[in-house]
């Protein structure tokens, strides 16, 4: 169910589970998720020179109001080569299966969020010119 979102500062929508948000300046497509269901505007704000935008998506109510219930948005890249323009993103594009893969990944796990023990390691072996990241995630689950 895709809405179209008019970034107006006045239009809201309602969201059940993700926006998709494309912005043509920097070629970027992002995906926005939300632990239940919203009403949602956007805004866009010129602040100075070119790429100094300032864009908000705002929540504006939540569809059930249930006292003690958690709202979370979460954000993400989906695409960083969305119109093929991006002249720093563009030489290595993942192809549109990839991305589909990818979105349906982050989608079926929006639930899923860094806990506050989160923590990343490395280390470096020099001889054999290799460096190893350790990512602890600390996963937890805001369903």
């Amino acid at each position: 169910d895709e809405v179209e979102l008019t970034c107006d500062g006045k239009t809201h929508v309602r969201v059940n589970h993700q926006i998709k948000l494309t912005f043509d300046a920097s070629d970027f497509t992002w995906l926005i998720f939300v632990s239940q269901p919203a009403y949602v505007k956007c805004s866009q704000k010129e602040e100075g020179g070119w790429g100094s935008a300032k864009f908000v998506v705002q929540v504006v109510d939540l569809v059930n109001k249930n006292v003690g219930d958690t709202f979370t948005m979460r954000q993400a890249v989906l695409d960083t080569c969305t119109f093929g323009h991006n002249a720093i993103y563009c030489n290595e594009r993942a192809s549109d299966h990839a991305i589909e893969v990818l979105e349906g990944m982050l989608s079926d796990n929006a639930h899923m969020y860094p806990g506050p023990d989160t923590d990343i390691q490395y280390s470096v072996h020099n001889e054999e010119h290799v460096a190893e990241i350790t990512y602890d995630w600390d996963a937890r689950d805001m369903t």
